[in-house]
Formats: C-alpha cells, sequence, structure tokens
C-alpha cells in the first residue's frame, strides 16, 4: 500500500484545514472517507455528558515537513521525532487545559492512573475497539503490533483486538510493509539513521523481518555512506578549536554510532571527510613521558596487528568491506582507539590483496 493510500493522509492531502480545528473528530472523518469507498462503520452512540470536540493532527501533517496547529501556529520538525505525532502523546489535545476525549465508553487516561490489562474491559465492544484504532491511524501510521499494544493498554479483549485490527488490515489501514518503507524513509533522510538503529526501531515496532528487510533495502551503501558524509561535515564545523585528530575521529564515530551506522562505514566516512582539515598537533613523545601513563602506541599497534592476523588466518571471508567491519569492530571491542583500529586492519588486508 502505497502512502497516499491510507485514507487517514489523503483526506488530509485535500488542502482543507479542517483537521486542525478543535471542532474535527478524526474518527467522524475517517468514517466519511470510509463511506467514499463503499465500506459502511455504523457509528458508536455518544456516551452522555461527553462534548465531541477533540483536537488532533492529521495523518498527512507527520509526513511533512512543518507542523501546524489549531492555533494557527507553525512550527519546524522536531529532528529526530519527525515522526512524532502529538505533543505530550498520541491523543491529541483538547483546548484549553482540558484533556484528550478518550473513546466512547473507555476510561480516560490521566497522569497518575494505571493502564488497563488486556480484558480488564470485559463489556467493551468491536465498534469501541475500531473507534480506538481509527482514532489512533489519524495521528500517524502505526504497525499492527502498535495498534494491538495500545488497545491491550486499554483494556479490550484479545479476541476483540484479534478482530478490530484483521477488519482494519482487510480494508487496508494498516499494512506493516507500507508502514515500514515510510518509517525508513522518514527516519534515514532526516533523522540520519543508520540502518542499524533503523532495524531497532523497526522491531521494537513489531514489524515482521521481511517487512523489515524490504524496507531496509531501499537504503543503498551509497545512500548511507552519503547521509554519514553530510552529518559529518554538518558537525565537523562545531568542533572546538585546538582539538587532536584523534580526538575529533573518536567524537565523529561515536556520533555516527549512536545514530546507527556501524564502525566501518563511520571510520571510513570520517577519514575521508577530515582529509583536508587541519588539527592541533598531538603531544609530543617529551610531553608523553612527563605525564602520568607513558606511552604505549608502538606495543599496542604491534598486538593489535598480531590479533588482526590472528583472526585472518581462520578467516574464509573475501568481501574486503565485511571482513573489515568484523575486524575493527574486534579491535574496538578490546579497546583500541578508531584510528588505530582502523589503520591496522587497513595495512593488513592491503598485505594480503583483499
Amino acid at each position: 500500500m502505497s502512502p497516499s493510500a491510507n485514507p487517514a493522509r489523503a483526506g488530509a492531502d485535500q488542502g482543507s484545514d479542517a483537521g486542525l480545528t478543535s471542532g474535527f473528530d478524526p474518527v467522524e472523518d475517517m468514517r466519511r472517507q470510509l463511506a467514499r469507498r463503499g465500506i459502511e462503520v455504523a457509528p458508536e452512540p455518544a456516551e452522555p455528558g461527553r462534548t465531541g470536540r477533540f483536537l488532533s493532527r492529521s495523518a498527512a501533517e507527520t509526513w511533512g515537513n512543518r507542523e501546524r496547529w489549531g492555533s494557527g501556529e507553525t512550527r519546524s520538525p522536531r529532528g529526530d521525532d519527525s515522526l512524532s505525532t502529538t505533543v505530550g502523546g498520541d491523543e491529541g489535545w483538547q483546548s484549553g487545559s482540558v484533556a484528550a476525549e478518550s473513546v466512547s465508553g473507555e476510561p480516560e487516561r490521566r497522569a497518575g492512573k494505571r493502564r488497563l490489562a488486556p480484558g480488564d474491559r470485559p463489556d467493551a465492544t468491536l465498534d469501541q475497539a475500531k473507534d480506538a484504532c481509527l482514532r489512533l491511524l489519524a495521528v500517524r501510521a502505526r504497525s499492527r503490533a502498535e495498534l494491538a499494544k495500545r488497545l491491550g493498554e486499554r483494556g479490550f479483549r484479545v479476541d476483540i483486538i484479534e478482530e478490530a485490527l484483521t477488519r482494519l488490515s482487510e480494508v487496508d489501514l494498516i499494512d506493516d510493509a507500507a508502514f515500514a518503507h515510510q518509517w525508513v524513509h522518514e527516519r534515514h533522510t532526516y533523522g540520519g539513521k543508520g540502518k542499524k538503529a533503523l532495524q531497532r526501531e523497526l522491531k521494537e515496532k513489531g514489524v515482521d523481518e521481511l517487512a523489515m528487510e524490504s524496507a531496509l533495502a531501499q537504503v543503498s551503501d551509497r545512500a548511507e555512506r552519503a547521509r554519514a558524509a553530510e552529518l559529518v561535515r554538518r558537525k565537523v564545523r562545531t568542533l572546538p578549536p585546538g582539538l587532536t585528530r584523534d580526538k575529533a575521529v573518536r567524537r565523529l564515530v561515536g556520533m555516527l554510532a549512536r545514530r546507527g551506522y556501524d564502525q566501518s562505514t563511520a571510520f571510513a566516512v570520517v577519514n575521508s571527510e577530515l582529509a583536508g582539515v587541519e588539527f592541533a598537533p598531538a603531544k609530543s613523545p617529551v610531553a608523553l613521558a612527563d605525564s602520568a601513563s607513558p606511552p604505549q602506541a608502538a606495543d599496542d599497534e604491534e598486538a593489535a596487528r598480531e590479533l588482526v592476523r590472528r583472526k585472518l588466518r581462520g578467516s574464509t571471508e573475501t568481501d574486503r568491506a565485511k571482513l573489515t567491519r568484523r575486524l575493527v569492530d574486534m579491535l574496538a571491542r578490546r579497546g583500541y582507539g578508531p584510528s588505530v583500529a582502523y589503520a591496522v586492519v587497513k595495512e593488513e588486508l592491503a598485505q594480503r590483496d583483499l
């Protein structure tokens, strides 16, 4: 399913600001869109004493580069949280200090109140479960596992949860493959995340292996290196003056590692981007000898070489990139710095024509 096939997004893409006003009900809007496709969903009668007012963002607004709210205020994207949907949570806010309205017949979730367990509301109906899903999907696209978890926290029975999710899957409102593709595109393009981080996030959201692999395949190794290079160039401009090259390498490699790039890619990109950058000179051997920790760089490098040679003797890997990554990771786990590890591995592989 393409992102535009999601009715929640399609309705918001028509240019109307109806979804940004305090009188907008995402469930009713979703019902109207489903009705236009020939799918009738009977409305749940409103509970006495509840207002129908609900402030929400449409799903299409989630995927854009700006965030608009009912007040007319425009906000910039929030960095890595470009897919985050609502300030303070997923439910949206009502105007003023009133908490977000919960689904009809459902206990309000307020600060300090415990979450329910599946089955805590045995009288909850299938229509109420579908309403809960529609509200969540009106905010942003979600995986099937995410919706199942949220419905369980609201006390719906397991059989009701499964039936509601199956009904929505049949009309393409739940599509883990499309969700995974959109998630990877947004988080890589706007959040600068590497494949390892994207894979971890999709696992946390319950996306299956097949859909995950298909989504991650859209980020090629070349595209990942290019995105990492952009991050490094931006970070280099903010490095403090007087920094030595080794310290700069450690900081930049650490930054990429935290964003989910593997160490071999990080080392290669950082060394390439720092090729023409001048740094403060490292301490001289005399200065190092006067310090509390005498220099052992030569011994450490020779020990690293021996480790790499020993590993190569028992390796049948012929892919240079994979072998580089494994050897550098092995040295990093043993405490070797990034510049030493990468230099030793590169030299040893060159001697073996790999």
